[in-house]
């Protein structure tokens, strides 16, 4: 809000909305291919890929199963869509439970809650929240470019402002209480309409 109104202040000619506008329409695309700076697909987190289905085939036992260790056996529990907590014991056994079985026949107790990589407040799914957060980013970006004219400008007067020697001052300032009207000297009363 803030770089807005200011861009609105200091720009009053230019139209913001549109402009921000492209910049929203440009990230769309940019997103789905993954070009976004510090967006891109792979950054997504460890947790996006949501693992490989074990082929339980070859293990007998649960014991067995906790050989392969506890972020492969949370790997098979999540592409299955079941909990993935607990110990490795507990891992082991709940997915050593689905060995020979369809999906449907499984206990509902052991499915996950809720569909991973969606937040139950809004509904949105992760991907889509960060393709929010990085239309907002490219949005506070483009701002950022457009105020970098004013900045260099101001930057420049500052440094102009301090190379000047104090002779220079005094006669700007004398230059500016010259252009200042002076006020009449009248006590008298002042005009009210």
């Amino acid at each position: 809000d803030y770089l807005y109104s200011y861009l609105a202040r200091t720009k009053p000619l230019l139209d913001l909305d549109s402009e921000l506008g492209e910049v929203l329409a440009d990230i769309d695309g940019k997103f789905e291919r993954g070009e976004c700076p510090g967006w891109g697909k792979e950054q997504h987190g460890a947790m996006a890929h949501t693992g490989a289905h074990l082929d339980l085939s070859a293990f007998s036992t649960p014991e067995e199963l906790a050989s392969l260790g506890l972020d492969r056996l949370k790997s098979g529990l999540m592409a299955l869509n079941l909990k993935c907590g607990g110990t490795l014991q507990e891992r082991s056994e709940r997915l050593f439970m689905t060995k020979g079985k369809d999906v449907s026949e499984l206990p509902a107790h052991i499915f996950a809650k809720s569909k991973p990589g969606v937040n139950k407040a809004s509904g949105k799914s992760d991907n889509a929240k960060q393709k929010e957060l990085a239309g907002i980013e490219a949005q506070i970006v483009k701002m950022g470019e457009l105020i970098g004219d004013i900045r260099n400008d101001t930057v420049e007067n500052v440094e102009r402002k301090q190379a000047r020697t104090e002779g220079e001052r005094q006669e700007s300032e004398g230059e500016m209480s010259d252009e200042e009207p002076e006020e009449d000297e009248d006590d008298d009363i002042p005009y009210n309409p």
